[in-house]
């Protein structure tokens, strides 16, 4: 069970209602003592977003035994704090993992809501080919730049670590799966 702490609230989502961040304070946390992921097994996670501001927004962080998972939306193809990535996502420490289609930065997709499945397949954490990213069911093509920076470790939705970036937006059914879902079971 999460704590919401700050500015949450709830607004209309894709399935019922939808925890809605107001981009400054507003987060759910489930703690830091918990893996909900494995940093050697494969996950899946998958939720519901719509961006309501255009900044930067780590949406998802989880912990795992060494380290942690988190993934970050970019702002526009010049967002340099993103690599130019519109999506960007690994674990913290190694090699970012990273889309640039067009069609899925924060500025493109405002107002709408778009579904985001990240999935480890197990293996080379600094590897593209480890990964999947699924937007709308749609399989997007990954390649690796950077790393991915911060040091928390912790299980939060809708804000990166020592309260830097707050998701401003809707957030709805986020699903954690202990495997590594195929593009048909996402």
């Amino acid at each position: 069970t999460g704590v919401i702490t700050g500015g949450v609230s709830y607004g209309t989502g894709v399935l019922g209602q939808a925890a809605q961040f107001n981009g400054s304070s507003g987060y759910v946390t489930f703690g830091g003592t918990t893996n909900l992921v494995s940093d050697s097994g494969p996950f899946t996670v998958s939720f519901w977003f719509k961006p309501t501001a255009s900044q930067l927004m780590v949406p998802i962080r989880l912990k795992t035994a060494s380290t942690e998972f988190a993934t970050r939306i970019g702002l526009s193809a010049s967002d340099s704090s993103s690599l130019g990535a519109s999506i960007y996502f690994g674990f913290r420490g190694g090699a970012g993992i990273i889309s640039r289609d067009p069609r899925y930065y924060i500025q493109s997709i405002l107002n709408q809501w778009v579904h985001l499945t990240f999935v480890y397949k197990g293996g080379s954490k600094t590897s593209a080919d480890s990964f999947d990213l699924l937007v709308n069911g749609e399989r997007l093509a990954l390649t690796t730049s950077g790393a991915v920076g911060g040091n928390a470790n912790a299980n939060d939705i809708g804000r990166d670590g020592g309260g830097g970036s707050y998701v401003a937006g809707l957030i709805d059914d986020v699903r954690i799966n202990t495997s590594a879902l195929g593009v048909t079971e996402s």
